[in-house]
């Protein structure tokens, strides 16, 4: 998946900043295409682990979203789910998307050093959970082990590992996270309201349009400096 280079959604959000108000926003999301796949055309694995009684697939989502429900304002967001235990839910790839409430990690209910792990996750293992679909898995699993389960043990709990290469990358990236020092500021794309999995978006996602508006991007932009305000 190419991403192109554009400035940073921060930057453009600069722009309205002074006048955009300090409120959650609404961003719409929908499956990317090609159409047909069952985890929206991301990088996954089948029965890596179980999330309580349910074995499945797991990995990297890839999606269209705006910040509008207009046609043709949609750019790529490559994320990963925080809600094991809800439904997953999106538009259909030729719909605007479905609404959800992009917010921050503390008013969607993680505490200080949730959001800190979860940071410093994003910001040393996102790109490389890329590389692959056992990589991407290792991603999702331990995001789902820090938010779901009390106790870090991926042999017990809510969450757990089955598949060994999976595993393995995933305690790799765990016993490494104290001497990480990159964070990345990341946002929350709600879907509670509507019973549906929520998902993360780093600030600086790069966004690829369908037909280029450089109002989507300010919008978004300014909609995440907003909430980063609003936040402090």
């Amino acid at each position: 998946m190419r991403l192109r280079n554009f400035p940073s959604l921060l930057t453009l959000g600069v722009l309205l900043a002074s006048s955009f108000p300090a409120v959650a926003a609404t961003l719409y999301l929908r499956d990317a295409p090609p159409a047909g796949n069952p985890y929206h055309n991301g990088l996954h694995l089948t029965g890596a682990g179980s999330i309580g009684s349910w074995s499945g697939r797991a990995g990297m989502f890839d999606f269209y979203a705006s910040c509008s429900d207009e046609p043709g304002t949609h750019f790529n967001l490559l994320t990963y789910c925080i809600d094991p235990y809800l439904p997953l839910s999106v538009g259909p790839i030729d719909g605007p998307g479905l609404p959800f409430t992009l917010t921050s990690p503390d008013e969607y209910g993680f505490s200080e050093s949730l959001t800190l792990t979860l940071q410093k996750l994003w910001g040393n293992a996102y790109v490389p959970s890329m590389a692959s679909p056992t990589a991407a898995v290792a991603f999702q699993f331990l995001l789902w082990e820090y938010i779901a389960d009390p106790n870090f043990d991926f042999a017990s709990g809510y969450i757990q590992l089955s598949n060994p290469d999976v595993l393995a990358q995933a305690l790799a990236w765990h016993n490494a996270l104290p001497s990480w020092t990159n964070t990345a500021y990341l946002h929350v794309v709600d879907g509670r309201a509507s019973g549906r999995q929520s998902f993360i978006l780093h600030e600086h996602t790069q966004p690829v349009v369908e037909n280029p508006e450089p109002s989507t991007w300010l919008m978004l932009g300014a909609g995440l400096l907003a909430l980063r305000r609003f936040r402090r």
